[in-house]
């Protein structure tokens, strides 16, 4: 029986179409374009919205698994759009998934949707859902988390819901764009003390993770109605894995900032503003959620994701990190290879070390940026990130490292690897602080 993917389409739907795949399974999406790139992958394209329930039932026909990823993402914009599509959409597949006979439901949820707008550290799944949100997005998430976790039916449909965090890697059609965009025009700062600490999931270890989470949703396992935070479960600095990936493409580290509470305030300024003349369809350049975001800690505790059905990475962050520098210097239309979502923790420790070691020997970063970044555009029409990217095919070239050659397993001591210095906290050695300089500060009484 074929399996479904809503949102295939989209930058995490499309890895787990990949893997499914790649082991050999029969794949119908459900998106509201075509997919060239997925035609050559040999897979049905169903063209629907998931707000139209018929479109959704006839998706669902014959389907044994359902991965629900079909999402609106953003940080603003009308209520009527993110409730119709993550809340009500949601409702559709469920609906569907029950009148077409499916055992299995799989939901893409977010963490979001427990975050109360403070520092959240190694919280855990008994988090509860906050009495407010500060901008729809989580809100109708949780709405329809919530839905699927109640719909749990051992003798008629299997459901749970991940939560995957800050999802990065080739292909990011959303998150990498945009900052790449704000830094070129010299518009990004940090906000708060930069000290703050996040975690996050290489797209295809989220992808590998809906698989594992599928995998071992049976009547008798504790995955059925529980909900997952999904993670590398190693935080890192975020403004310091900010400016790795500006270094990647060739931009000069973020040098500029501005204090949370600054943000903060500006955020609900510009929100009033925004909703007073009635600009729904245009993102204010900060928010309330977006500076919560940027300057406090969020990592989760993901021991029950990795006891329950055991979530494990498929691509180490060095390599991640190799990956992305190759596809933003322009190396490569997209550099995430496509991977089993068992490959073995041997294989994923020799490539790590094979980037460290990379690294150590040349002293330089992972990628070298080439021609300059080769970023893709910023979707003009992101209602559904999940379901509508508009790919016209190039994202189906596999990369293949031309000297990948295996690492003795005996070269395992190397110095503090690329994700212990950014989860550590340490700084480059020669790297100064605009902020630092007396030039740049402000004149004191």
């Amino acid at each position: 029986m074929p399996v479904l993917v809503t949102g295939g389409g989209g930058f995490l739907g499309r890895a787990i179409v990949r893997q499914l795949v790649y082991r050999g399974e029969r794949v119908r999406v459900l998106g509201r374009s075509p997919y060239p790139f997925l035609d050559k992958l040999g897979v049905e394209v169903v063209q629907g919205d998931v707000r139209d329930p018929v479109a959704v039932a006839n998706a669902c026909r014959d389907v044994e698994t359902v991965f629900h990823t079909a999402a609106v993402a953003g940080i603003w914009g009308p209520w009527d759009r993110y409730h119709s599509i993550n809340t009500v959409g949601t409702r559709n597949v469920i609906d569907g998934c029950l009148g077409q006979g499916v055992r299995k439901l799989i939901y893409t949820s977010s963490p979001s949707v427990v975050f109360n707008g403070s520092d959240q550290e190694n919280v855990s799944e008994t988090e509860p859902y906050p009495r407010r949100y500060l901008c729809h997005y989580p809100h109708t998430k949780a709405l329809a988390e919530q839905e699927v976790l109640d719909s749990n039916d051992r003798t008629r449909l299997l459901t749970c819901a991940l939560r995957p965090h800050l999802i990065w890697g080739p292909g990011d059609q959303h998150l990498i764009p945009r900052m790449l965009e704000r830094a070129r025009l010299e518009k990004l700062k940090r906000v708060g003390n930069g000290d703050n600490k996040v975690d996050m999931i290489y797209v295809d270890n989220a992808a590998a993770a809906h698989l594992q989470a599928a995998d071992a949703l049976t009547p008798d396992s504790p995955v059925g109605g529980q909900a997952y935070f999904v993670s590398e479960g190693q935080p890192v600095n975020l403004w310091m894995w900010i400016n790795e990936i500006l270094m990647l493409a060739g931009l000069p580290r973020v040098r500029r900032s501005v204090s949370f509470t600054t943000a903060y305030n500006g955020g609900r300024f510009l929100e009033t503003i925004y909703e007073w003349f009635r600009w729904l369809d245009h993102e204010p350049i900060m928010t309330r959620f977006l500076a919560c975001q940027l300057a406090h800690h969020h990592y989760y505790d993901v021991s029950k994701a990795r006891r329950d059905f055991g979530m494990r990475s498929i691509v180490s962050f060095e390599e991640g990190m190799d990956r992305l520098g190759r596809f933003l210097s322009g190396e490569t239309a997209i550099a995430d290879q496509t991977l089993p979502c068992n490959r073995s923790d041997a294989d994923v420790e020799r490539e790590r070390q094979r980037q460290i070691n990379w690294r150590e020997q040349y002293n330089k970063p992972v990628a070298t940026p080439g021609r300059g970044p080769s970023v893709a555009k910023k979707p003009e029409d992101d209602e559904v990130d999940d379901a509508d990217d508009g790919d016209d095919g190039d994202d189906d070239q596999l990369y293949e490292d031309a000297d990948d050659a295996h690492v003795d397993d005996a070269e395992t001591e190397s110095s503090t690897s690329l994700r212990d210095r950014l989860a550590d906290g340490i700084e480059y050695a020669d790297e100064e602080d605009e902020n630092d300089d007396p030039k740049n500060r402000r004149r004191k009484r």
